[in-house]
């Protein structure tokens, strides 16, 4: 049995301590390393919210048991052409107190001709992530990277899905432009590669 932990806490040692009850031995479990994919056909244990090769068996929260379809994933870049979206924001805050955290709902289409595939693990690179930068009326930089929203399922192109994206305001009043883009960890925004951007105005106030 394979066991996946979603974040900080080391959530395993609920199976572990469950296993001793049972007396099932400690050698049935292999921890996963947080970047690393079950093998095809494992029955995982996991507190991750990502499951794009689930099958689930059982969720009870915050765990989900799952069997493992297909092989692992291996994270990598992009083609530069795939890093094509058409971003629209549904409801944002025009007014906003300095510092002041608040939610965007944002719809994204992959435009491109490229499937994006969602991240395994929570630790995996190069994950496709919505993101934000905050400029000046002028459109100068005025923070070059606030908020991040996941991608949570696989996107065929011609295909969209929506983000709650957290952002928090500058710190000082003012005019300000939100710029929304996508993503691709340790990789390229969209945006430097030709894709759209969102610019939506803010007040600081």
């Amino acid at each position: 049995i394979y066991l996946a932990d979603g974040g900080a806490i080391p959530d395993h040692i609920h199976a572990f301590w469950y296993a001793t009850v049972q007396h099932i031995p400690r050698e049935k479990f292999i921890l996963l390393s947080p970047d690393a994919g079950a093998p095809e056909g494992a029955v995982v244990i996991s507190t991750e919210t990502i499951c794009p090769r689930c099958r689930k068996l059982y969720e009870s929260e915050p765990f989900t048991v799952y069997v493992a379809e297909g092989p692992p994933r291996k994270p990598a870049p992009l083609p530069v052409s795939a890093l094509r979206a058409e971003i629209q924001a549904i409801s944002y805050p025009q007014r906003l107190s300095p510092e002041q955290m608040a939610t965007i709902h944002v719809s994204v289409r992959n435009i491109s001709q490229v499937t994006w595939l969602a991240a395994e693990r929570t630790g995996a690179q190069f994950q496709l992530r919505l993101g934000n930068h905050w400029l000046d009326g002028l459109g100068n930089m005025v923070t070059n990277d606030d908020g991040r929203s996941t991608l949570m399922k696989d996107l065929a192109p011609g295909e969209e899905t929506e983000f709650d994206l957290s952002v928090n305001a500058p710190n000082a009043p003012g005019q300000y432009l939100l710029e929304i883009d996508m993503l691709q960890e340790d990789f390229s925004w969209f945006g430097s590669q030709g894709s759209k951007t969102v610019r939506l105005p803010i007040t600081i106030e």
